[in-house]
């Protein structure tokens, strides 16, 4: 099993996984999707793995201007991850996630940039709308709330799109066992 796998079976698993939500609870889904903007338990968890994946790429980055700061760097996570916390507490959950599809965009780039077959554009396309989407939600995470308000206004929306993520979810796995190599 390949990277390119992984990443097939991850992305595609947590599409289907969401979609699947939306499918069978939308009016849960859609109360939770409410609270989640001011979640403080979530916001926090989502920036501590933020903030890991961020020291940890920049521990393993060859770039050597960097290399003398690096300790400090390491050193200085938790209170870069206390500073987030206590300072930018407005929306955190919203920017945490937005951090984490930043960062998440970068191994799906990576694995399947080799794949031979036309299949891995779609994980191309889907990793720069990941990448685009953190952006937003990091600079502008009300826009969380009122794209969220707009595009899943009723439980027919909520499935409509919960079964456009579980097709895609389930054909970004399937295909992505069958065709990556």
């Amino acid at each position: 099993m390949t990277p390119a796998h992984g990443i097939a079976l991850g992305l595609g698993g947590l599409l289907l996984l969401f979609g699947t939500l939306m499918l069978v609870r939308p009016a849960w889904f859609r109360e939770r999707l409410d609270l989640f903007p001011r979640s403080v338990w979530p916001a926090r968890i989502l920036l501590a793995l933020a903030v890991v994946w961020w020291g940890l790429l920049i521990h393993i980055s060859v770039l050597p201007f960097l290399n003398q700061f690096k300790p400090l760097i390491l050193l200085g996570l938790p209170v870069f991850y206390l500073l987030l916390v206590i300072y930018l507490d407005e929306l955190l959950a919203v920017r945490a996630l937005g951090a984490l599809l930043v960062l998440g965009a970068n191994p799906v780039l990576i694995h399947v940039r080799w794949e031979d077959t036309p299949f891995r554009l779609l994980f191309v396309v889907v990793a720069y709308l990941m990448a685009v989407k953190g952006m937003v939600l990091v600079c502008a995470p009300y826009l969380f709330r009122i794209g969220c308000g707009r595009s899943l206004r009723g439980p027919r929306a909520v499935r409509t799109w919960g079964a456009a993520a579980a097709v895609l979810g389930a054909v970004m796995a399937v295909g992505g066992l069958i065709l990556f190599a």
